[in-house]
C-alpha cells in the first residue's frame, strides 16, 4: 500500500559493488517495519537505459558525484554507504 505521504527514495547501484549490497540489504530489513518508504532500485553499471535515468537525476539536482551506491531522497543525495553512518542517516532522514 502506498500512502499519500510515502517518502520515496530512489537508489541508484551498481551490482558487484559490496557498499551497495550492504545498502541493498539495509534497506531490506528497515521497509519491513517503514511501510510509509518506497524505494526504487535502478542498477547503473550493467544497465545503459539506468544510467540515462541516473544522469539525468544528477542534472536536475546538479548533483554530478561519481559513485555508487547513489541514494535520491527528495533534493538530498546520500553517496556511499557505511553501516553504523548512513543507515542512521537514511533513518533520521527518513523520519523527517
Amino acid at each position: 500500500i502506498v500512502h499519500a505521504d510515502t517518502i520515496k527514495a530512489y537508489l541508484f547501484y551498481g551490482d558487484g559493488c559490496p557498499h551497495c549490497a550492504d545498502e541493498k540489504e539495509f534497506f531490506k530489513e528497515y521497509l519491513k517495519e517503514n511501510d510509509d518508504v518506497s524505494l526504487v532500485k535502478y542498477e547503473v553499471w550493467k544497465n545503459s537505459d539506468n544510467r540515462n535515468i541516473f544522469s539525468k537525476v544528477q542534472d536536475k539536482l546538479n548533483d554530478h558525484q561519481t559513485g555508487v551506491p547513489y541514494l535520491v531522497i527528495g533534493n538530498t543525495v546520500i553517496l556511499g554507504y557505511t553501516n553504523g553512518i548512513t543507515d542512521e542517516k537514511i533513518e533520521r532522514f527518513c523520519n523527517i
